[in-house]
């Protein structure tokens, strides 16, 4: 049985447990946490935000779990997809966050990683064209993709190319 979603005690538990992937992470795992999904985002980012570098792969585990078993087989890559770029693309992002991430998704979907990754950066380096001036928006990108796997960082450096 699972237990009403309560974003508000899940981030203060989240603080108490100095923001380690523990009971809330377990909760973000569990696909009725993800039946209404703004207020498990919120817990997600606010965790995924504030958690030392060394736990952030558990976190993105979680949620990427809680999100692909409550998706249906045919919204589950576009949820990752869009989860991937949004947490991405946050402003927040530091090299350390999109890394724990990949490791995190290529878990969880080992098949489908490099394709949602490169969609997710694909939608990243969009937003970024919108939101920045072009030499901005490259200076933020190359620091979102600094701690990638070379392969995609190789992907993202030809998406901007390509524009």
């Amino acid at each position: 049985m699972d237990l009403l979603f309560d974003q508000a005690a899940l981030l203060s538990v989240a603080a108490d447990q100095h923001w380690q992937p523990r009971s809330v992470a377990t909760v973000l795992s569990r696909p009725a946490s993800w039946v209404a999904v703004e207020p498990a985002i919120a817990v997600f980012r606010a965790a995924f935000r504030k958690a030392p570098r060394e736990m952030l792969a558990g976190w993105a585990y979680a949620a990427l779990h809680g999100l692909s078993q409550a998706s249906t087989p045919d919204h589950r890559y576009n949820n990752l997809v869009e989860l991937t770029a949004a947490t991405l693309g946050e402003d927040w992002t530091g090299p350390g966050h999109p890394a724990a991430f990949v490791t995190a998704l290529t878990a969880i979907t080992p098949n489908d990683a490099d394709s949602i990754i490169h969609a997710a950066l694909d939608r990243v380096w969009k937003r970024m064209k919108e939101a920045y001036a072009t030499e901005d928006a490259i200076t933020v990108f190359l620091h979102i993709i600094s701690d990638l796997e070379e392969a995609h960082r190789q992907y993202a450096v030809r998406v901007v190319l390509s524009t």
